[in-house]
């Protein structure tokens, strides 16, 4: 039994390195004042060190339309609605409610948990699991940072609160991007 303990404090250890190396990856590539194409693309590669990321999205807040404008996708989906420069409504959208709660929205299984009219149709496209968390800066949301396999169960709690370390990290970035921001309580 002591051995058994060992070895997950042990894996334990080293899912905790890696991470924090993902982290560092992030933070150099904000520091490095990336396009957000390019941007995008370096965060994804640093967070498929540790976790799967088929698909992924980076979407910022519209004021003034209140809606959320894709600015960034990893992979052409291929979808006329999902694309960038696609502005998602922010009352009746997944993103939507990242935002307006500030807080993560963790999918396992989206086949049987889907809420949005969106989601079915991404669902339809073969997404089957998704993480998003918000973009938040000095106390506002200003927009959602989305990862999503093509299978369940890929994402756990643990996964949530690491991707809102990320989006921590990507809110100052987005936010140097658009000196002018314009956010939303």
């Amino acid at each position: 039994m002591d051995i058994t303990e060992r070895k997950k404090a042990e894996e334990a250890l080293r899912k905790s390195e890696q991470r924090q190396r993902s982290l560092l990856e992030i933070n150099n590539a904000i520091i490095t004042n990336l396009t957000k194409d390019a941007l995008h693309h370096a965060i994804c590669e640093a967070l498929r060190g540790v976790l799967p990321v088929d698909r992924a999205s980076l979407s910022l807040y519209q004021p003034d339309r209140d809606t959320l404008r894709i600015v960034a996708i990893e992979r052409d989906w291929g979808l006329d609605y999902f694309r960038v420069g696609t502005e998602m409504n922010r009352t009746d959208t997944h993103h939507g409610w990242v935002f307006d709660h500030q807080r993560p929205l963790l999918r396992r299984t989206l086949e049987t948990e889907w809420q949005y009219p969106l989601e079915q149709r991404l669902l339809n496209t073969g997404l089957r699991s998704f993480c998003i968390a918000p973009l938040i800066l000095e106390g506002k949301s200003i927009g959602t940072l989305g990862i999503g396999s093509d299978q369940a169960n890929q994402y756990s709690e643990a996964d949530a609160d690491f991707m809102c370390e990320v989006a921590r990290q990507v809110a100052l970035a987005a936010g140097n991007m658009n000196p002018t921001k314009k956010s939303r309580p």
